[in-house]
């Protein structure tokens, strides 16, 4: 017995050490403002797969190009499944002008019957990026766990191809994955959209737009649908039109590469502008946007939201504290953290596609 006391009270020790352990606080959500708007992100354009596109603007948890400060903590057995062993890439869609578009597509093994299906836009200013990056695929596994399939597809890129060309190739995949849906065991009833930056500006354009906006001519399957049951935009602009977005040098000189336009008052900008295009049938929409954003200014979601809320569209904003383009880190803490949002925008989706649930 006497040898064996020293053992007994390191466990004592290491037993009272592991109970006064503190848990790291969490961060609290923003609650969004009673009246606000989205902002939806320029996308990319040329074909973010197909062919290999230039990187897009690094965002928080983006791929390949990764912002450290702002990485979430994902669950890495949730992200090893996600990116390892359910991963189906470079499946082809729809052929546009020459160009094949493709996919990749997301999903946990275990996961059967038909799936509510979350379709992901990646940003890059409408000329640059890839289905492989962006913000979106930090939140793919809080998806993936939940049930879903994600899937990241590819665009045409400017200044190659010129607006509406992008938002008629998302249009397309949603038509091909609509008529695909028993091939790739998905819901045709239950198409989510997310999208950040430039994608964000498409997710939304794509959630407030039917056939009638003269969107879904190309690249064929015009029997299906194009429209989705909710939709996330992250900090894309939504009104092409405004001053804080025209008067951007970056802009100015965007404006030709992307639209072909040598003015901003073409009434193409007011087509390509979500905020135009509300109507009250539209699906709900929630808007992510960082308080410090100098790139996509908050007044482009604020105004998105007000517009929703007032056509009577369910909708809703969170503004994240101390956050740049990109949810980047800016001047502070994030508030809510990264993992909140995600956690938000996946609980945002349940709220409306799991309705076996």
């Amino acid at each position: 017995m006497i040898k064996m006391r020293p053992m007994l009270m390191l466990l004592l020790i290491l037993s009272l050490a592991a109970c006064n352990q503190v848990a790291p606080p969490t961060a609290s959500p923003v609650t969004p403002p009673a009246v606000a708007t989205a902002t939806s992100e320029p996308a990319a354009t040329r074909t973010s797969e197909p062919t290999t596109a230039p990187t897009a603007t690094p965002a928080p948890t983006e791929t390949p190009t990764v912002e450290p400060t702002a990485r979430p903590t994902l669950d890495p057995a949730a992200l090893d499944k996600s990116t390892r062993n359910i991963k189906q890439k470079n499946l082809p869609t729809c052929v546009v002008d020459g160009v094949t578009l493709r996919i990749d597509l997301y999903r946990l093994p275990e996961v059967k019957g038909p799936t509510p299906t979350i379709i992901y836009i990646h940003g890059g200013a409408w000329m640059n990026g890839s289905k492989k990056g962006g913000y979106g695929l930090s939140v793919m596994p809080q998806l993936v766990v939940r049930g879903y399939s994600f899937i990241a597809i590819t665009y045409r890129l400017a200044p190659e191809a010129k607006f509406p060309a992008m938002i008629e190739d998302i249009k397309c995949n949603i038509r091909f994955l609509r008529a695909h849906a028993a091939e790739y065991n998905l819901d045709p009833t239950r198409f989510g959209i997310l999208g950040n930056s430039a994608g964000g500006h498409l997710a939304a354009l794509a959630a407030v737009t039917d056939e009638r906006a003269g969107f879904d001519g190309a690249g064929g399957y015009a029997e299906q649908s194009s429209r989705v049951q909710v939709a996330v935009d992250m900090y894309g602009p939504t009104d092409l039109t405004a001053p804080e977005i025209t008067e951007k040098p970056e802009f100015k000189r965007m404006i030709q590469q992307v639209f072909g336009l040598t003015d901003s008052t073409s009434d193409l900008l007011w087509r390509a502008s979500p905020l135009f295009q509300v109507t009250p049938d539209d699906p709900p929409t929630l808007i992510v946007h960082g308080e410090q954003d100098t790139t996509v200014p908050l007044q482009q979601s604020q105004r998105f939201y007000d517009q929703l809320k007032a056509a009577g569209v369910p909708t809703e904003l969170i503004l994240v504290k101390n956050a740049a383009h990109g949810l980047v880190p800016e001047g502070g803490e994030l508030s809510p953290s990264i993992d909140e949002v995600n956690r938000r925008i996946a609980d945002f989706f349940d709220r409306y596609l799991r309705l076996n649930r």
